[in-house]
């Protein structure tokens, strides 16, 4: 039997420091209103087979949620399958939801899991769709066994509405007919575990983005290529006009929902003029040749560019192209454009003339992060505050929260010294590898990050209030978060900020490095 277990989750902070111990079945709701400013996510996992009346169930968990684009509904699967019918009407209710739906295949705490057959289904009604790492999404034939003769003319009808409803899901869901081609070619007593690498190509595999349109315009002459992206953060167009032989892009970056996340402090106009704008051809980046304007007009920062021969020579080969404009902390607002159906190859090569390159030439480490899934997100913070709060004793007569407390402290201390001492120390705290912002950074790049920090704000001061603090652990690693006030002065500007900040950061349990920082600012 299906369990549906409703669970509101607070994100905003993410712990991912290594593999989680199996959960029992009973999984029990999780609210902190601590931190209130993080609500409006809400976590449900689906266990087991899926039978009649589970719909139902799933429909009356979702009619008591709030409506409206600020929420988001994140959703855990963990199932081989069952009543396909059952299944469609499970994605059925989650398109239908009036608040931003998120699938992902994993167990409770983020552990890999299988979702197969039916819950396939569910899993496109997800708008957004992620694939936790060691899942798997499997699909095969659906089959509606009868010795009844009488009974097969109605089974052929039956196999038929259900190709009909399949197709119908997999056109909403703006998933490639592919997908319900290689459901057909797998016999129903096998399972096809399907490699993400297909899953992105037929858009099954979606993360933030809904879905991408590529349009050839011919005006006055003169061609141009608009690429739209519209996903969880808007919409983001991308315009490439060639005239003259010459090709000059044109960046149109929705900023409306991504405000509250991201820029909640700053206008449009701040957001045009202080953030950082970068090209990235399949992650390898690059500055434009030439950045013309940069601007802000209704929910849109707008940026115009051109590049040189090295980067249209990248791109004409590249399978992606990253439009960014990163703010200093390393957020940044912009989409990733598949460039995989070779239109932008083909108008490079039609205008200019230059001959495609492996975006290696453009030099230096590839940078393919990918934002963490919400749904791992909110598993793996729910799982961590259910730990039980008596841990095993660290050094000492300490206890593993005393121990990142401890380190917590220490590190907001030693990053408020002056530059050349607290750089130094920043290196001994963090962890090769770390999720930082929702982005995966290298130590090494991390510190490029500090570094920056500390040069634009070489005077800082941070100190944690102790009301609301929040320490969680597992035998993996804990979790501490408190609020900050924070001061930053240069006095080479004579610039000044200062504000109040929801800071964490993710402690490995075995070398008591920094495997995670994340937090939420808000300027005074």
């Amino acid at each position: 039997m299906l369990k549906i277990v409703p669970a509101v989750i607070l994100l905003g902070l993410i712990v991912g420091c290594g593999p989680q111990a199996a959960r029992a079945a009973d999984i029990q709701i999780f609210a902190d209103p601590a931190i209130p400013e993080l609500s409006g996510n809400y976590l449900i996992h689906i266990d087991g087979l899926i039978e009649d009346g589970d719909a139902d169930k799933l429909e009356a968990v979702v009619a008591d949620l709030p409506k409206g684009r600020d929420n988001f509904l994140l959703v855990a699967l963990n199932s081989p399958g069952g009543n396909l019918a059952e299944g469609l009407r499970m994605a059925d209710v989650l398109q239908a939801a009036e608040i931003q739906v998120v699938t992902d295949v994993m167990g409770f705490g983020g552990t890999p899991a299988d979702c197969a057959s039916a819950c396939s289904l569910v899993y496109l009604g997800g708008t957004y769709r992620y694939l936790q790492e060691g899942s798997r999404l499997g699909v095969h034939q659906f089959a509606f066994e009868t010795d009844d003769i009488a009974a097969k003319s109605e089974t052929t009808r039956q196999v038929q509405r259900m190709a009909a409803n399949i197709t119908d899901l997999l056109s909403r869901a703006y998933v490639d007919p592919g997908f319900f081609t290689l459901m057909g070619k797998t016999a129903p007593e096998d399972i096809n575990w399907v490699d993400a690498e297909t899953l992105r190509k037929l858009n099954v595999l979606n993360r933030e983005r809904v879905y991408q349109e590529n349009d050839f315009n011919l005006n006055d002459g003169r061609m141009s290529l608009v690429m739209s992206s519209v996903g969880m953060f808007g919409i983001h167009r991308l315009t490439a006009s060639c005239e003259n032989g010459t090709l000059a892009f044109l960046s149109e970056t929705g900023v409306s929902e991504a405000r509250t996340a991201l820029t909640a402090d700053m206008s449009g106009e701040q957001i045009a003029s202080e953030f950082e704008f970068r090209i990235l051809a399949q992650g390898y980046r690059t500055p434009p040749a030439k950045h013309l304007t940069q601007g802000y007009e209704e929910d849109f920062v707008f940026s115009s560019f051109s590049l040189d021969e090295i980067t249209l020579s990248a791109l004409s080969t590249a399978q992606t192209m990253d439009v960014r404009l990163v703010r200093e902390n390393g957020l940044f607002l912009g989409s990733k454009f598949d460039l995989r159906d070779g239109r932008l190859s083909e108008l490079i090569s039609d205008c200019s003339g230059i001959v495609g390159q492996h975006p290696s030439i453009l030099g230096g480490k590839p940078d393919n992060e990918e934002s963490l899934s919400p749904v791992y997100a909110a598993s793996y913070l729910l799982a961590v505050s259910e730990a039980s709060p008596k841990s095993p004793v660290a050094q000492g007569d300490l206890t593993l929260e005393e121990e990142a407390l401890a380190r917590y402290l220490r590190y907001l201390e030693e990053w408020s010294l002056p530059n050349a001492e607290a750089l130094t120390a920043m290196e001994a705290f963090y962890f090769p590898e770390l999720y930082f912002y929702g982005k995966t950074l290298s130590r090494e790049e991390l510190m490029d990050e500090k570094r920056t920090f500390a040069e634009r704000w070489p005077v800082r001061q941070y100190t944690a209030q102790p009301e609301g603090m929040e320490i969680r652990c597992l035998e993996s690693g804990c979790l501490v978060a408190a609020f900050v006030n924070w001061e930053a002065f240069s006095p080479e500007r004579n610039k000044s900020a200062s504000g109040v900040a929801w800071y964490g950061l993710g402690f490995d349990a075995r070398t008591g490095l920094i495997v995670l920082e994340d937090g939420k600012s808000q300027k005074r």
